[in-house]
C-alpha cells in the first residue's frame, strides 16, 4: 500500500529507501538472534516491527479513505 500511495504522490525513491533501512535494521536483530538466542534481540525486533506496521498502517489509512471517497 505504501509503495502504490508514494508512486502515485510521486515519491516511491524516498519510500523504497526508507522502507529498506527499516527492514535491514530489523532482520539486522532478527539474525543477532539466530546467531546467539538472544531473547531480548527477538523482542526488539518484534517491537520495532509492530510500532513501524502500526505507524505505516496510522499514516495509510486516512489516505486510503479519501482515495475510496472519491
Amino acid at each position: 500500500m505504501l509503495l502504490a500511495y508514494s508512486y502515485k504522490n510521486r515519491f516511491s525513491i524516498k519510500a523504497v529507501i526508507v522502507l529498506c533501512i527499516l527492514h535491514g535494521i530489523i532482520n539486522s536483530f532478527a539474525s543477532y538472534y539466530q546467531f546467539t538466542g538472544s531473547i531480548i534481540a527477538v523482542m526488539i525486533s518484534y517491537i520495532m516491527l509492530l510500532a513501524s506496521s502500526i505507524y505505516i498502517l496510522q499514516y495509510l489509512i486516512p489516505r486510503i479513505r479519501t482515495v475510496l471517497k472519491q
